[in-house]
C-alpha cells in the first residue's frame, strides 16, 4: 500500500536524501513509529504525529492512501 510522510520544520535533514517528502510503498500493518525509523527520523526529535488532521501516536497503524504528518519540537516567543 502507498503512503505519504511530510516531514517538517527540519526534519528533512534526517532522512535519506533530506527530502521532506516522501511516497513510500510500505506493507499492511505498518505504524507511524516503523516510517520514523524506516526514514531514520530520531524519535526525541519528533513532538507530533498527524493523520488527516488528528495526531496519532508512533503505534498508529496506517491505511492506504494516508499521509503522515511529522513535526518537531516548536520553540520560541
Amino acid at each position: 500500500m502507498q503512503v505519504v510522510v511530510r516531514l517538517c520544520g527540519g526534519l528533512a535533514s534526517f532522512a535519506p536524501g533530506r527530502a521532506e517528502h516522501h511516497r513510500l510503498e510500505v506493507p499492511p500493518g505498518t505504524t507511524a513509529g516503523q516510517i520514523l525509523r524506516w526514514l531514520d527520523v530520531p524519535e526525541q526529535e519528533v513532538w507530533l504525529l498527524a493523520v488527516d488532521r488528528k495526531q496519532v501516536s508512533e503505534s498508529w497503524v496506517l491505511q492506504a492512501g494516508d499521509e503522515l504528518l511529522v513535526f518537531p519540537p516548536v520553540a520560541g516567543g
